[in-house]
């Protein structure tokens, strides 16, 4: 995945999806234009990027069959995870 192809929208994305990624439940794309303020059609377009790119996965809510919850893929999440850490030990350590 090169960074340098994604617009700020798309870290966007990424951003709120991380900062939603450990509550009791997965986000919908719903909440996601919601949080991030961006056109719903646009954001559609990025998690479908995103999938594509195994970043996030979407799975049917098993409450409302209507409902895509969408949450990341195993791997990206700890890559964001150590990303983050890494990112919380250097500031800390300065």
């Amino acid at each position: 995945m090169n960074n340098r192809n994604f617009s700020n929208s798309v870290w966007n994305v990424i951003y709120f999806i991380a900062l939603n990624y450990y509550s009791s439940e997965l986000l919908t794309a719903s909440d996601i234009f919601l949080g991030t303020g961006l056109p719903k059609r646009t954001v559609i377009r990025i998690l479908d990027r995103l999938e594509s790119l195994n970043v996030i996965k979407k799975t049917v809510d098993g409450n409302d069959r209507r409902v895509t919850r969408i949450g990341f893929t195993a791997i990206f999440a700890k890559k964001i995870d150590k990303h983050f850490q890494d990112s919380l030990a250097i500031r800390i350590n300065h």
